[in-house]
C-alpha cells in the first residue's frame, strides 16, 4: 500500500510524492525523507487514522470455570421425581416421597421442607414456586418456607412436562393440557390433548409434542395455531422462538424448521438423532445444535446453514444452557463441557464423579447436579467469568 502526500508549503504547489507505508513502520525510516516536521506529523496521523480503521477488535475467550473453586455433596432422603429448580436465591428439589426441599446453594444445606405433597415436577422463579404432582394438581408455595398459597385441579393426568413462563405454568401429559396463574392459582384453560411432552413458551406462543405431533398453540387460550406430523419418524424436543418459528429435531438424521403457519422450511443433516431442545443464542440469527454423534452445530435460523462446530467428549445427556458469555452442556455419563459461544470452541470440561441422574442446574455461579454411584446432589462453585 502506498500514501499520497502533498507537502504544505507554497513553493511546492502541484507537486505530490508517494510514500510507501512500508517505511512507516519503524517510522524513523520514513524521518530522512521529510522535509519538515510539519510533513512528518501529517504522515503520521494519517497512518495512526488508516491502523485504526482497518484494525479488527480483539476478541477475549470467556476463561475456563474449571477446576471449581468448591464443591459440596448432600443425600437426599428420597430420590429426586424431577429436574431441580431456583428463583435465583434457594434451590428446590422435589423428591419421590411427595416432599419439596430447598437448599442452600453455596453449602447444600437444608434451608426448609415441606412434606404431604404428591410426588410431581417443580419450577421457580423470582417470588414464585410451583409444585406440579403428577396427578394434575397444582401448587403454589412460598419459596421462603414451602407453605401454601394456593392450590389447584386440573384435569391433567399423568402429568409429563411442566414449563413456567412469566405468570404462567404449563403443564401437560396423558391426557391433556392446562396453564395456570402463577400469582392466583386461576386455571386460564384446561383442554383435553394426548400425550403432552416437551412443552415450550416464547412471545405469545407454545409448544409441545403431542401424540407424536409438533403443536403450536396460543399462549393465552391453547387454541392451535398448527399440528405438523414429521416426516421421518419421531420429533425431539422443539426450540419456539418468539415469533412462532419452530426448530426441532426430526427422525434420525435431521433437524427441521417450521414456519409459524405450520410449513416446513430448512432442513439440517446431521450424523445421529437431534433428541434434545436447540439451543436459542438469542440473537436471532443462530441455533445451536446438539447431535447424538457428540457434535455440537451452530446453524444459521434464517437458512439452515452451518457455521461452525465443535466435537463433543460424548454424546448429550440433555439440551445445552446458554449462561452469559458460555455455552454448557451435560455429556455422558457424567462430564460439563463448556462452549465460548462466539467461537464454538470448548473452553472447559470437568467430572463430577457419578453419571447424571437428571438436568443439572446453573444458579449464580454454582453448577448442582443429582449423580448416581451413590446418589447424590452435587455444588460446585465455578470460576466467574471474564
Amino acid at each position: 500500500m502506498s500514501l499520497i502526500v502533498r507537502p504544505p508549503t507554497s513553493n511546492m504547489a502541484g507537486e505530490y510524492r508517494t510514500v510507501s507505508t512500508t517505511l512507516l513502520t519503524p517510522f524513523h525510516g520514513l524521518l530522512p525523507t521529510m522535509r519538515s516536521n510539519r510533513l512528518t506529523a501529517s504522515v503520521v496521523a494519517i497512518v495512526a487514522l488508516w491502523a485504526t480503521s482497518c484494525g479488527k477488535p480483539r476478541v477475549v475467550p470467556p476463561t475456563s470455570p474449571f477446576p471449581p473453586k468448591g464443591r459440596w455433596e448432600m443425600a437426599p432422603e428420597a430420590p429426586l421425581s424431577s429436574a431441580l429448580a431456583s428463583d435465583g436465591t434457594s434451590i428446590f428439589a422435589a423428591l419421590s416421597n411427595g416432599s419439596v426441599v430447598a437448599l442452600d446453594p453455596a453449602s447444600g444445606g437444608v434451608l426448609w421442607t415441606r412434606t404431604g405433597l404428591g410426588p410431581g415436577l417443580v419450577a421457580a422463579r423470582a417470588g414464585s414456586l410451583v409444585l406440579v404432582e403428577r396427578s394434575g394438581t397444582v401448587w403454589g408455595l412460598s419459596p421462603v418456607d414451602g407453605t401454601a398459597r394456593w392450590k389447584t385441579g386440573t384435569s391433567v393426568t399423568d402429568v409429563l412436562s411442566v414449563r413456567l413462563d412469566a405468570n404462567r405454568v404449563f403443564l401437560g401429559g396423558a391426557s391433556g393440557l392446562a396453564a395456570v396463574i402463577v400469582s392466583t392459582g386461576e386455571v386460564r384453560f384446561d383442554l383435553a390433548a394426548t400425550d403432552v411432552m416437551t412443552i415450550d413458551v416464547a412471545g405469545d406462543f407454545l409448544t409441545a409434542i403431542e401424540g407424536g405431533a409438533l403443536v403450536e398453540r396460543g399462549r393465552e387460550d391453547g387454541a392451535v395455531v398448527f399440528r405438523v406430523e414429521s416426516p421421518e419418524g419421531k420429533f425431539g424436543a422443539p426450540a419456539l422462538f418468539a415469533d412462532g418459528r419452530v426448530v426441532v429435531g426430526s427422525g434420525t438424521r435431521l433437524v427441521r424448521a417450521v414456519s409459524q403457519k405450520g410449513k416446513f422450511g430448512w432442513r439440517f443433516k446431521v450424523g445421529a438423532r437431534v433428541q434434545d431442545r436447540p439451543l436459542d443464542f438469542g440473537d436471532h440469527k443462530r441455533v445451536g445444535i446438539i447431535s447424538f454423534e457428540g457434535v455440537f452445530y451452530e446453524v444459521s435460523l434464517g437458512g439452515g446453514d452451518m457455521r461452525r462446530r465443535v466435537l463433543l467428549p460424548s454424546r448429550p445427556y440433555g439440551p445445552a444452557m446458554l449462561v452469559g458469555d458460555r455455552v454448557f452442556a451435560p455429556i455422558f455419563e457424567d462430564e460439563i463441557v463448556v462452549i465460548d459461544p462466539r467461537t464454538t470452541k470448548l473452553v472447559g470440561r470437568t467430572k463430577l464423579g457419578g453419571g447424571f441422574l437428571s438436568q443439572p442446574l446453573l444458579v449464580g455461579g454454582r453448577l448442582v447436579a443429582e449423580i448416581s454411584s451413590p446418589r447424590r446432589l452435587v455444588g460446585l462453585e465455578l470460576v466467574p467469568g471474564p
